[in-house]
């Protein structure tokens, strides 16, 4: 019986490396084809997903071009209530990628949830270009089957397919944050797909982002929805109508316009209708994000405060309108109120400017758009001061005149009487 050759120690061990590397290799080669993969070619966005047998785990590999969101994120589910949803944004240093994972309870803000557990996979490859993660989100499928109110896909009626969402932020707003809770702008996309259960189930994980399937994207491209914010736009213009036209007009209406009393009441009403419009699309507004849901921000406890007296200064206007209706002579038993409803209404005014500028900085607008409101309302003050001062001395001018002129007749009445 032949003998088999020796080899040195060296040469065998050589050879097991070799064969443990082919082995590995066949068997990530093989894994790699256990993913299903979609791409959202309009944002630069690619989303593989991997099913682990026998495990409520799921592995996915997520990127986003940085230059179209400010945040990216999927949800597992087929609508946003109750959906399990993770969030990609830049960190604070600017070269990694921070993933949040949220729970979603409402068509609103995401909320933290650190019973979710996320590991990063050997894959994992920060980019300081593109948002990008390799992970795992363990026990994902049990927390899925727990919040999910249906489980039907819009897509397809099979228990085959998994339901899925995506949205992405504004690019206009750059986030660099590591806080895992940090606010989000609404989202200006959105958009559903489904993972095929079937391909995406088996070993391995997802693989590195120059594996053949997810080069290959055999789910397909999925179709953008874009999304404007309607309610905050219409909040925003008509908020800006009442601080900018109506406020100033109405006030100077109260101090020099008494003589018109219609006149004060149709700028009044218009007034309180532009308030009143732009205060119900802020409430609804405010539902939607974690920050706002309280009404406790600044923004909000000053346009409350700033709704609330504009309503009174309304009724207490009124009020001395029908006052001076009925009696002629009416000014000096009416003097205080006078007073009152001048000074609130100043008092309303910078309320509302006040409030616009911190509204703005909630809505996490840059800092430019920011200075551009204050430079705007700096400049309507500027404007209405030579206005108000020129209104101010004719008036005072008139009273005078009047005044002498009551005198004068009095002196008349008396020396007609004096001489009879």
């Amino acid at each position: 019986m032949p003998s088999t050759p020796w080899a040195p120690p060296s040469q065998r061990w050589r050879w097991l490396q070799i064969s443990l590397l082919i082995s590995h290799l066949l068997h990530l080669t093989s894994a790699q084809f256990h993913v299903s993969t979609f791409q959202i070619r309009d944002i630069d966005t690619l989303i593989s997903i991997n099913l682990p047998p026998n495990s409520d785990d799921i592995n996915f590999f997520f990127t986003a071009s940085q230059n179209f969101n400010s945040y990216a994120a999927i949800g597992f589910g087929d609508d946003m209530s109750d959906s399990l949803m993770l969030v990609m944004h830049r960190g604070a240093s600017g070269s990694n990628t921070i993933l949040s994972p949220r729970r979603a309870t409402g068509h609103a803000e995401p909320v933290h949830d650190p019973s979710i557990q996320i590991t990063f996979n050997p894959f994992h490859q920060p980019d300081a270009q593109d948002l990008r993660v390799n992970g795992t989100c363990h026990s994902c499928r049990s927390l899925i089957r727990a919040w999910s109110t249906s489980r039907t896909s819009t897509d397809s009626s099979s228990e085959n397919f998994l339901p899925m969402i995506y949205a992405f932020g504004p690019n206009e707003i750059f986030m660099k944050t590591d806080d895992l809770d940090a606010p989000l702008r609404r989202h200006v996309g959105h958009g559903k797909f489904s993972i095929d259960a079937n391909a995406a189930t088996g070993p391995g994980g997802v693989g590195p982002l120059e594996s053949p399937a997810i080069n290959a994207r055999p789910g397909g491209d999925v179709h953008v929805t874009r999304t404007s914010n309607k309610v905050a736009v219409v909040h925003g213009a008509l908020f800006v109508v009442a601080a900018m036209v109506f406020a100033p007009f109405d006030m100077m209406a109260a101090a020099f316009l008494k003589r018109w009393p219609k006149v004060q009441t149709v700028s009044g009403a218009m007034y309180l209708g532009f308030a009143l419009g732009a205060f119900v699309p802020g409430v609804l507004v405010s539902r939607q994000h974690i920050m706002t849901q309280k009404f406790a921000t600044g923004h909000q406890i000053l346009g409350l405060l700033a709704f609330i007296l504009l309503l009174a200064n309304f009724m207490l206007g009124a009020g001395l309108g029908y006052l001076r209706k009925r009696n002629d002579d009416a000014s000096k038993s009416t003097s205080v109120m006078d007073t009152a409803h001048l000074w609130t209404g100043r008092l309303i005014w910078v309320l509302l400017l006040v409030s616009g500028g911190l509204g703005l900085k909630l809505s996490l607008r840059r800092t430019l758009f920011i200075l551009g409101y204050a430079a705007l309302a700096g400049a309507i003050v500027v404007l209405l001061a030579p206005v108000y001062f020129v209104l101010w001395r004719c008036t005072r001018a008139r009273k005078s005149k009047e005044a002498a002129d009551e005198h004068e007749l009095q002196d008349s009445i008396y020396n007609h009487w004096h001489n009879r």
